[in-house]
């Protein structure tokens, strides 16, 4: 087995991203979701022109719909949702991100009744949301929060391994897989170990490939 040292990791830098695509099963799960995730922040932020680095999620523009999950600009985890009725953050009142550690970050969406962001394991916070809305514009993007080309909203740090899952996986604090995997509830699921030069493959066999632009590949 290897850990999140040893396993192949893709480290983001200004202008790269992954695009997963528009699916409906990956966008708008049926009534529940959980994104999970390892990640490593670089501590870079005063180079980049933007106010918050997306490391992944739905959102696109100032219409589009769904959640993403982010670094804001005071530097903690946060968790954005826009539902039927409301944009709502939360994770706001969370520690400072430390740069150079590895993080698992879980946002769990149990859609019209909640939405709650959990960091190591920790639920920092869990707030009552009406159902999420979708433009149609939606596409699911790692590393920034779409193909911008330059450094708006860009993630500066690593990611190793993500998965989607169709059911809220957790309602409390828990202590999180250092090795995700496969189970019954898995949409996607992305270990970055066998990336190519322009793919990252859905391990999970749904086919989710995404389109990888840029990035580098670290501990092949």
């Amino acid at each position: 087995d290897c850990t999140t040292e040893s396993c192949s990791s893709l480290h983001f830098e200004p202008t790269s991203y992954v695009d997963f695509g528009g699916a409906v099963a990956l966008i708008q799960p049926d009534d529940a979701l959980t994104f999970e995730t390892w990640v490593r922040w670089d501590g870079g932020w005063a180079a980049l022109a933007n106010y918050a680095q997306v490391v992944v999620g739905t959102i696109t523009s100032h219409t589009s719909g769904g959640w993403n999950i982010a670094l804001e600009e005071a530097q903690r985890w946060q968790l954005n949702v826009r539902t039927e009725s409301d944009s709502v953050a939360l994770g706001l009142g969370t520690e400072s991100a430390v740069a150079g550690q590895w993080v698992h970050l879980a946002a769990t969406v149990d859609d019209g009744a909640s939405t709650a962001l959990f960091v190591n394991g920790q639920r920092v916070e869990v707030m009552a949301t009406d159902a999420l809305s979708f433009d149609g514009s939606e596409r699911l993007w790692m590393g920034n929060q779409a193909d911008h080309g330059d450094a708006y909203r860009q993630f500066e740090g690593q990611v190793f391994s993500a998965r989607l899952s169709s059911t809220v996986k957790y309602d409390a604090d828990f202590l999180p897989e250092t090795i995700l995997g496969l189970d019954e509830d898995t949409l996607a699921f992305w270990d970055f170990s066998d990336v190519t030069p322009t793919t990252v493959p859905d391990a999970s066999g749904q086919g989710h490939d995404g389109e990888r632009m840029g990035g580098t590949v670290v501990g092949e």
